[in-house]
């Protein structure tokens, strides 16, 4: 095993043992482990910005000098760790199966691999002597909550990122060029109904009846001509009802919405809006609609010199495709924020692999991704 290799295994074995789920209050360890490695491995200077809504979790923002050019991105947190493991969800477990060494964990994908890959690689550039002035880190919290964390950061600290050109977000894409990135809204509907006595339900008007019958159009409406097969829907959680014997009044849900490069986001939020306007006037119910999330679809510019570096980089080794990513992440804060700038997303794990029991990564991928971002960095 090389040097790199054992060196990446091991700082990813040393974050998966660190819990940093997203519903946990309090990051303080995995923030104290991230900084120790950019301070005491790379020797660079690091910011820890306190998330607002929570001063226990943190951004943190890392480089050799300020007017950095270049930003490698990950997020500290990861999804909860759910039931059903049949390994352990927060130690490395490493199998071999057909020369491909697998690493389970929750956050061995999504994204501590990710997060491993960023330090290794400064690494690496500095131990060849590699000028890394231009290049920064940055770690965000609460990216697995509605990419919270880096909007946060941007509301005290967006100067800082002022002077970017590129930000490479390391998220899970089996190695694939990322040049894109689908949009997202997070939508919560809310059901007014009329509560009785379960025994009596045509005294009352029922809000979970109520909120099956919007579900049915909000699915319909995403049919239209210009969305159909570009938008994806996903009813994600459903709360209503206090007691088996009373008509609920009440009915509230969260719908998932994503959307290609090629959606008009604006359109889509039209659309929802005249669907709850619709069934306000048609129903004897009652909606509500917030938007608790609202992410852009991106592109990036085929003309980025970073994007063809790496690309160059992919074909030689056979292992080249440029996709857009079907999940959103930090990159479009990015590009909302800095319109001028760029972004890419490249990263070991696999879409497949987000947010599942058994979660893994390959160690062989890491080292590909090592050596994609070595390689198109110190030939910028």
């Amino acid at each position: 095993m090389s040097t790199t290799l054992g060196y990446v295994k091991t700082i990813l074995e040393q974050m998966v043992a660190i819990d940093s789920q997203s519903s946990n209050e309090n990051h303080e360890e995995i923030t104290h482990y991230m900084t120790s490695l950019l301070e005491n491995d790379l020797g660079l200077i690091v910011e820890v910005v306190p998330y607002s809504k929570n001063p226990h979790k943190h951004n943190i923002i890392a480089y050799k000098r300020l007017g950095f050019k270049v930003v490698l991105c990950g997020h500290l947190d990861t999804v909860n760790i759910g039931s059903g493991w049949t390994k352990e969800p927060l130690k490395c477990t490493t199998e071999v199966v057909d020369d491909k060494t697998y690493i389970y964990g929750r956050g061995t994908s999504d994204m501590k691999g990710g997060n491993a890959v960023i330090i290794a690689t400064l690494k690496r550039l500095i131990e060849n002597n590699n000028n890394i002035d231009d290049i920064a880190i940055f770690f965000s919290t609460e990216e697995e909550v509605g990419v919270r964390g880096c909007q946060d950061f941007m509301v005290s600290h967006r100067h800082m990122f002022e002077s970017v050109e590129t930000f490479v977000v390391l998220e899970p894409t089996n190695l694939y060029v990322g040049s894109g990135q689908n949009g997202h809204y997070w939508v919560k509907y809310t059901c007014h109904g009329k509560s009785a006595h379960g025994c009596m339900p045509q005294d009352g008007l029922n809000a979970i009846d109520g909120m099956a019958d919007l579900n049915c159009v909000l699915k319909e409406a995403i049919t239209a001509p210009d969305l159909n097969g570009h938008v994806i829907l996903n009813i994600g959680t459903i709360e209503g009802g206090d007691k088996v014997n009373i008509v609920p009044d009440l009915c509230i849900e969260t719908v998932y919405y994503q959307f290609e490069p090629n959606v008009f986001d604006k359109h889509l939020e039209e659309i929802i809006k005249q669907t709850i306007d619709q069934m306000n006037e048609i129903s004897y119910a009652q909606y509500e609609y917030e938007f608790i999330s609202k992410i852009s679809a991106i592109k990036c510019r085929s003309t980025n010199v970073l994007l063809n570096k790496l690309s160059e980089y992919m074909k030689s080794i056979n292992q080249f495709k440029e996709v857009s990513l079907p999940y959103g992440s930090d990159a479009a804060v990015f590009k909302k924020e800095f319109p001028s700038s760029d972004f890419i997303i490249f990263g070991p794990g696999t879409v497949e692999q987000m947010h599942k029991t058994d979660e893994f990564v390959v160690l062989e991928h890491l080292n590909i991704a090592i050596e994609a971002l070595v390689t198109a960095l110190k030939g910028r």
